[in-house]
Protein backbone atom coordinates (compact mmCIF):
# COMPACT_ATOMS: atom_id res chain seq x y z
CA UNK A 1 0.00 0.00 0.00
CA UNK A 2 3.18 2.48 0.69
CA UNK A 3 3.71 2.21 -2.89
CA UNK A 4 0.53 3.20 -4.66
CA UNK A 5 0.49 6.95 -5.68
CA UNK A 6 -2.40 8.72 -6.94
CA UNK A 7 -2.80 9.75 -10.35
CA UNK A 8 -2.64 13.30 -11.76
CA UNK A 9 -5.46 14.61 -12.74
CA UNK A 10 -6.63 16.32 -16.36
CA UNK A 11 -6.08 19.63 -16.60
CA UNK A 12 -9.56 20.80 -18.53
CA UNK A 13 -9.07 24.48 -18.51
CA UNK A 14 -5.93 25.27 -19.91
CA UNK A 15 -6.87 26.49 -23.12
CA UNK A 16 -5.27 30.00 -23.86
CA UNK A 17 -7.46 32.49 -26.31
CA UNK A 18 -5.64 34.39 -29.36
CA UNK A 19 -4.56 38.18 -28.52
CA UNK A 20 -3.47 40.07 -30.88
CA UNK A 21 -0.07 41.77 -30.97
CA UNK A 22 -2.22 45.34 -31.88
CA UNK A 23 -4.07 44.92 -29.18
CA UNK A 24 -1.35 46.52 -26.70
CA UNK A 25 -1.48 49.76 -28.97
CA UNK A 26 -4.34 50.18 -31.09
CA UNK A 27 -7.16 52.87 -29.45
CA UNK A 28 -10.46 51.44 -30.40
CA UNK A 29 -11.65 47.68 -29.77
CA UNK A 30 -14.44 45.79 -30.24
CA UNK A 31 -16.36 43.70 -27.61
CA UNK A 32 -17.23 40.56 -28.10
CA UNK A 33 -21.02 39.77 -27.23
CA UNK A 34 -21.55 36.92 -25.24
CA UNK A 35 -25.12 36.02 -25.36
CA UNK A 36 -27.45 34.07 -27.40
CA UNK A 37 -28.62 36.22 -30.33
CA UNK A 38 -31.07 35.60 -33.13
CA UNK A 39 -29.51 35.31 -36.84
CA UNK A 40 -27.78 37.68 -38.60
CA UNK A 41 -26.51 39.72 -35.33
CA UNK A 42 -23.24 41.29 -35.54
CA UNK A 43 -21.03 39.05 -33.28
CA UNK A 44 -18.79 42.46 -32.10
CA UNK A 45 -19.75 46.00 -30.53
CA UNK A 46 -18.17 48.84 -31.35
CA UNK A 47 -15.36 50.40 -31.89
CA UNK A 48 -15.36 51.18 -28.15
CA UNK A 49 -12.50 53.49 -26.91
CA UNK A 50 -10.05 52.37 -24.85
CA UNK A 51 -9.31 53.85 -21.65
CA UNK A 52 -6.62 51.66 -19.16
CA UNK A 53 -4.68 48.30 -19.66
CA UNK A 54 -3.83 45.76 -17.30
CA UNK A 55 -2.38 42.20 -18.00
CA UNK A 56 -5.92 40.45 -18.19
CA UNK A 57 -8.74 43.26 -18.78
CA UNK A 58 -9.42 46.21 -20.33
CA UNK A 59 -11.17 48.98 -20.20
CA UNK A 60 -13.31 51.02 -22.21
CA UNK A 61 -15.78 53.57 -22.96
CA UNK A 62 -19.41 52.41 -23.69
CA UNK A 63 -22.17 54.53 -24.15
CA UNK A 64 -20.21 57.05 -21.65
CA UNK A 65 -19.75 54.22 -18.69
CA UNK A 66 -16.48 52.49 -18.01
CA UNK A 67 -16.54 49.02 -18.55
CA UNK A 68 -13.84 46.74 -17.78
CA UNK A 69 -14.02 43.45 -20.12
CA UNK A 70 -11.80 40.11 -20.28
CA UNK A 71 -8.67 40.23 -23.08
CA UNK A 72 -10.38 37.41 -24.62
CA UNK A 73 -13.63 39.08 -25.31
CA UNK A 74 -12.03 41.86 -27.50
CA UNK A 75 -10.49 42.83 -31.11
CA UNK A 76 -8.49 45.39 -32.07
CA UNK A 77 -10.28 48.02 -34.27
CA UNK A 78 -7.97 49.40 -37.25
CA UNK A 79 -9.55 52.70 -37.64
CA UNK A 80 -8.85 55.21 -40.84
CA UNK A 81 -7.36 58.19 -39.90
CA UNK A 82 -9.87 61.15 -38.93
CA UNK A 83 -9.07 63.32 -42.34
CA UNK A 84 -10.74 60.37 -44.75
CA UNK A 85 -13.52 60.10 -42.44
CA UNK A 86 -14.55 64.03 -43.01
CA UNK A 87 -17.08 64.33 -45.26
CA UNK A 88 -17.11 65.55 -48.91
CA UNK A 89 -17.38 69.06 -49.12
CA UNK A 90 -21.23 70.23 -49.74
CA UNK A 91 -21.88 72.68 -52.78
CA UNK A 92 -24.46 75.49 -51.85
CA UNK A 93 -24.91 77.74 -54.59
CA UNK A 94 -26.66 74.93 -56.99
CA UNK A 95 -29.07 76.78 -59.21
CA UNK A 96 -32.32 74.63 -59.71
CA UNK A 97 -32.33 76.30 -63.60
CA UNK A 98 -29.06 74.34 -63.92
CA UNK A 99 -30.05 71.03 -63.40
CA UNK A 100 -32.42 69.85 -66.74
CA UNK A 101 -34.83 67.15 -65.86
CA UNK A 102 -37.42 66.37 -68.15
CA UNK A 103 -40.59 64.45 -66.96
CA UNK A 104 -41.63 63.28 -70.09
CA UNK A 105 -38.56 60.98 -70.71
CA UNK A 106 -39.13 58.85 -67.46
CA UNK A 107 -41.73 56.46 -67.25
CA UNK A 108 -44.28 57.10 -65.06
CA UNK A 109 -44.19 55.50 -61.65
CA UNK A 110 -47.47 53.43 -60.31
CA UNK A 111 -47.89 53.50 -56.77
CA UNK A 112 -50.37 50.11 -54.83
CA UNK A 113 -52.23 50.84 -52.40
CA UNK A 114 -49.77 49.31 -49.68
CA UNK A 115 -46.91 51.10 -51.27
CA UNK A 116 -45.06 50.17 -53.51
CA UNK A 117 -43.37 51.17 -57.02
CA UNK A 118 -44.27 49.02 -60.11
CA UNK A 119 -41.61 48.67 -62.54
CA UNK A 120 -42.79 47.80 -66.04
CA UNK A 121 -40.36 45.95 -67.93
CA UNK A 122 -38.77 48.42 -70.56
CA UNK A 123 -40.02 46.39 -73.93
CA UNK A 124 -43.68 47.17 -72.56
CA UNK A 125 -43.91 50.94 -71.75
CA UNK A 126 -44.66 51.54 -75.17
CA UNK A 127 -48.26 49.37 -74.50
CA UNK A 128 -48.72 51.14 -71.20
CA UNK A 129 -50.47 54.36 -71.44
Amino acid sequence: MQQLNPVATSAHCTDRFYIHPSLKSSSHIFLRVDRVQPPLRQPYTGPHKVLCRTDKTITVDINGRKTTVSLDRVKPAHLLPETVLSPPPVIKNLKSTDVHTSKKDEPPTYVTRSGRRVHFPKKLTTYMT
